[in-house]
């Protein structure tokens, strides 16, 4: 469930709107652990909320099982509860709804901005999900029936795309993005830090437990693609990076589409990566 509060009385709130899996355009509405942001988007006179569809308890098994629930993002009217836009794999393609038939598996993490014309409207979104895949969503223009999604990186396994059995890397947490100016042929690039890792299973550690197997790693990918609306870097798998950078100074190279830093066997990202003047933070788990 998700609920819009009024709370403009803190001693009396009073219900606004509620959305559940059963409210029309929610059938792909999981468990809501995603936190609904506020931002303004091109053409909405309200603000809105975005948010992942959810958590997919098909995501417990290991290796998991097919997802049927939370693939996919909302965007709501924060005043009225209104559904303005959803992309998810299994919606008909229309003004409110952009069908993407590659969106396999659940998103329970939170939607990052980016503003990159500077005016306060976000104009470009980057997600990811629970098979390794990062993608972002164009909302640049007025019109919703414009706004559409690209998969940006297949990093669930070393190949890319991880074939039915296997356990992907999963991504829990919201990427950081970083607007760099570039060098070179390439020139500028949203750099997108983002790090994997199976939070729902945290204390595996024997070599007879998919996920303590599951090679997780820190990904900085660069999305060329800067101006809203613009083709994005598409589909980058691990072996687009080159060798990881561990125990090394990463050099840039226009040539790659990004770097990995890999981590040690069982360890897991747990929270989401966070990019301050040059510097990305984020924290690791180790079932020892």
């Amino acid at each position: 469930f998700l609920y819009g509060l009024n709370v403009t009385n803190p001693e009396q709130p009073s219900l606004l709107w509620r959305i559940d899996s059963g409210t029309t355009g929610f059938s792909e509405l999981g468990q809501t652990w995603s936190r609904p942001r506020l931002t303004k988007l091109p053409g909405q006179s309200n603000p809105v909320l975005v948010f992942g569809a959810g958590y997919d308890p098909a995501q417990d098994a290991e290796p998991p099982a097919a997802n049927t629930m939370g693939r996919g993002i909302y965007v709501v009217d924060a005043v009225t509860g209104a559904l303005i836009w959803s992309a998810n794999p299994s919606c008909t393609a229309s003004s409110t709804c952009f069908n993407v038939p590659s969106m396999l598996y659940a998103i329970p993490s939170d939607v990052t901005f980016v503003d990159r014309s500077g005016d306060g409207v976000t104009d470009k979104m980057y997600f990811a999900d629970l098979g390794g895949n990062v993608w972002r969503a164009d909302v640049s223009s007025t019109s919703t029936s414009d706004w559409f999604v690209t998969k940006v990186a297949a990093l669930g396994c070393d190949t890319g795309p991880c074939t039915a059995g296997t356990t992907p890397r999963k991504f829990f947490y919201p990427p950081s993005v970083l607007t760099v100016k570039g060098s070179g042929a390439t020139g500028s690039f949203e750099a997108i830090a983002v790090a994997s890792g199976d939070r729902e299973h945290p204390l595996k550690d024997t070599a007879a437990q998919s996920s303590y197997n599951v090679a997780n790693a820190f990904f900085l990918i660069k999305d060329y693609g800067t101006s809203p609306g613009t083709t994005a870097t598409v589909n980058v798998t691990p072996a687009d990076f080159g060798a990881a950078i561990n125990g090394s100074t990463y050099v840039d190279d226009d040539t790659k589409k990004g770097f990995r830093y890999n981590f040690a066997t069982g360890e897991k990202a747990v929270n989401a990566p966070l990019t301050l003047q040059g510097q990305t933070f984020f924290s690791t788990n180790r079932p020892t």
